[in-house]
């Protein structure tokens, strides 16, 4: 999937399909912090950047190699 065609700011419905999770599973992964989210009202955004820096991250703790931060 093309990272072009989200925007900056998504919303929990565009970082589900992202990540091919069920919307409601992005937004408890928000709600508990597991995710780079910001709450605004009631509507929680995810800035891209951050998600895939969090997705490298993941992936290099879930190899086994350090990761920085």
């Amino acid at each position: 999937m093309e990272n072009e065609s989200f925007p900056q700011i998504m919303t929990i419905s565009q970082v589900a399909r992202y990540l091919g999770l069920h919307e409601l599973t992005v937004r408890r992964l928000a709600r508990e912090g597991a995710i780079p989210a910001l709450k605004l009202g009631r509507q929680w955004r995810v800035k891209r950047d951050l998600l895939e820096e969090w997705i490298e991250k993941r992936s290099m703790r879930n190899l086994g190699k350090p990761s920085e931060g």
